[in-house]
């Protein structure tokens, strides 16, 4: 049986938030986040947490947008965009 995957998709994104300001919009995927892989709001959580206690001054994002990875950095707190998960259900494929 296959497996069903899941993805973290941007959603809204707010006007001169980070991501805004990183050129992300509505539909790119988040990648990773503070070297994390990121599939579901848990992992973010889990990434950011990382991140407060590494004591993160800056946090490496990476996005994709089709076949383009956008990279770049985020400081802690709100990322500027709401996040929406994504799945690939096999069922229906």
């Amino acid at each position: 049986m296959a497996r069903r995957t899941s993805r973290v998709e941007v959603g809204r994104v707010q006007p001169d938030g980070q991501a805004a300001r990183l050129g992300i919009k509505p539909g790119d995927v988040l990648v990773s986040y503070h070297g994390r892989k990121t599939a579901s709001r848990r992992d973010i959580q889990v990434a950011k947490r990382q991140a407060v206690t590494d004591k993160a001054e800056t946090i490496r994002v990476v996005f994709r947008r089709g076949g383009r990875v956008i990279q770049g950095e985020f400081r802690p707190g709100p990322m500027g965009f709401a996040p929406s998960i994504a799945y690939d259900d096999p069922t229906f494929k």
